[in-house]
């Protein structure tokens, strides 16, 4: 951290019985910052909008932005860059909502926007003071004052379908997720088994940097010559729940890291068997 610059004074005073001043001051060297993070399925304009009361009454307004393409932020020339320096003076107001031509198209959980003041230069910064932080959307920013702010994983995500690619005859598929923080909501599979007699014993399972660390299956097992689908949601009633259709149970509020993975592993699983139809729920979120 860099050394924390002198104290500076006002350069007049509020008078007593007159206008007060609003509740958060700058000055000279603080530098408002907007940072924002976007999942890949993002692509559009986050504004930052400022009200400035200056020492001479006068109201100012300052602007930043960020232009989104697939998820990756970068600043927007034209408007200004992600740092912008300050006149001394006292924050009337602040709105950080997204700036794209159709409404409603972004939903809590894709973009992340943290508004701040801070000191000394971009190469070495610190913060000091929030003014607004949460998840943007065109009927949802986050403002000041009145506004709250929320952590990067607090509150609802984003929810999408994924689709997984069957695997090869006899191999086992995987689901991962690489720029995102996400929770598998629900998930079903078919597996088709062919060949020699023998029963599969199939298993879902989580991997992360250390491993296997969480094992759910069936208490039913697969004979060949069979196609059966399997549904894996929250915790329910192990078994079959139609004539075909097999239920495991997952903890839907566990949260999965960005390097972890869900798959199947499956005892006795021969070359002829096939997995395919493979369908998640996920949710998600930017931070």
């Amino acid at each position: 951290m860099p050394p924390l610059p002198p104290v500076i004074l006002p350069r007049f005073r509020w008078r007593r019985g007159a206008l007060q001043p609003p509740g958060i001051w700058v000055d000279d060297g603080d530098v408002l910052t907007l940072r924002v993070s976007a999942l890949a399925s993002a692509t559009g304009t986050v504004e930052a909008r400022l009200r400035l009361l200056a020492p001479t009454l006068q109201i100012l307004d300052i602007r930043l932005a960020a232009n989104i393409v697939a998820g990756v932020v970068t600043p927007l020339p034209a408007v200004g860059p992600l740092f912008q320096g300050f006149l001394q003076g006292g924050i009337i107001s602040a709105l950080t909502p997204d700036t794209i031509a159709v409404a409603d198209a972004f939903v809590p959980g894709q973009i992340y926007a943290h508004l701040s003041i801070a000191r000394g230069t971009p190469a070495a910064m610190y913060q000091h003071t929030l003014i607004a932080c949460g998840y943007v959307t065109t009927r949802t920013p986050v403002g000041f004052p009145g506004g709250r702010s929320s952590a990067p994983r607090e509150g609802p995500g984003q929810v999408i379908p994924v689709t997984v690619a069957n695997p090869a005859a006899g191999a086992e598929w995987i689901l991962t997720r690489s720029s995102s923080f996400w929770k598998l909501r629900a998930l079903s599979f078919l597996l088709t088994t062919g060949g020699a007699a023998g029963n599969r014993e199939v298993e879902v399972i989580l991997t992360d940097t250390p491993g296997v660390v969480f094992l759910t299956g069936c208490n039913s097992l697969q004979p060949t010559g069979v196609v059966r689908r399997y549904s894996v949601a929250a915790p329910g009633v192990l078994g079959a729940t139609s004539s075909n259709t097999f239920q495991m149970p997952w903890p839907t509020d566990m949260w999965l890291s960005p390097v972890a993975a869900v798959s199947s592993a499956t005892i006795g699983l021969l070359a002829t068997d096939q997995y395919s139809g493979i369908l998640a729920e996920i949710e998600e979120w930017a931070g």
